[in-house]
């Protein structure tokens, strides 16, 4: 079983796509998950929750299976406006675009979280789209 957490579709059919955190345990069994990819779906949530939704997500993933998390950082997105490399217009529309985010965090927060998770951190970049990705696998 594929997951997929994001408020956008995915065309890929392969993937269970969640929309909805709370039917996050009728869609799927504790360890049942090879790979979960988490896009843009933290920042729905408050500061203070984001690490719990991302706990409930992982307790998902199999052994050796594989979670992609792609969020934006909050620490890049600043270090592009005090720079100039984005202006504040631009800065809003990623912040804002899909509806207001209840938390921008650092990539660093999601990578000790996972890595508290019994997770091993197998790749983390910056893709084009300015989004951090972070590559993890369960240990077996």
């Amino acid at each position: 079983m594929k997951l997929y957490f994001s408020k956008e579709p995915i065309t890929d059919p392969t993937y269970t796509h969640i929309r909805d955190i709370n039917l996050i345990d009728i869609l799927a069994d504790d360890l049942e998950a090879e790979e979960i990819l988490v896009e843009n779906f933290l920042n729905e949530f408050t500061y203070n929750m984001f690490g719990q939704v991302l706990n409930k997500i992982v307790s998902k993933l199999r052994l050796g299976g594989e979670i992609i998390v792609c969020e934006h950082d909050i620490d890049f997105l600043c270090y592009k406006l005090s720079t100039g490399k984005i202006d504040p217009k631009e800065f809003n529309e990623i912040v804002f675009s899909g509806g207001p985010a209840n938390c921008l965090f650092r990539m660093d927060t999601v990578i000790d979280l996972l890595k508290q998770g019994g997770l091993r951190i197998m790749e983390r970049f910056i893709d084009p789209n300015d989004l951090y990705i972070v590559k993890a696998r369960r240990q077996l």
